[in-house]
């Protein structure tokens, strides 16, 4: 189970570092600042298909926030998963 775990986290993080790279390659640093930073969010790209927009309140009751869409479909999460799952 280790060794599955450490392949997972391996994995997550070529996964981020080679979406960052590809952001860098056609934008500058903030670009690369403010993608990371929407992607630590829990309604981010990281976990939803369709994420809640950059510029939509973090908060939930807030009237302008807008909900993300396809939890754990995001192409992130696919990726991971499908070859532990044999997809």
């Amino acid at each position: 189970i280790n060794e599955k775990h450490s392949h997972i986290g391996t994995s997550a993080i070529k996964a981020v570092q080679h979406h960052i790279s590809t952001i860098s390659a056609h934008s500058g640093k903030n670009e690369v600042r403010g993608w990371i930073h929407w992607a630590m969010r829990a309604d981010g790209p990281l976990f939803f298909k369709t994420p809640a927009p950059t510029d939509s309140p973090t908060d939930c009751t807030n009237p302008k926030y807008k909900h993300p869409e396809g939890r754990l479909l995001s192409r992130f999460i696919i990726n991971l998963a499908a070859p532990s799952l044999c997809l």
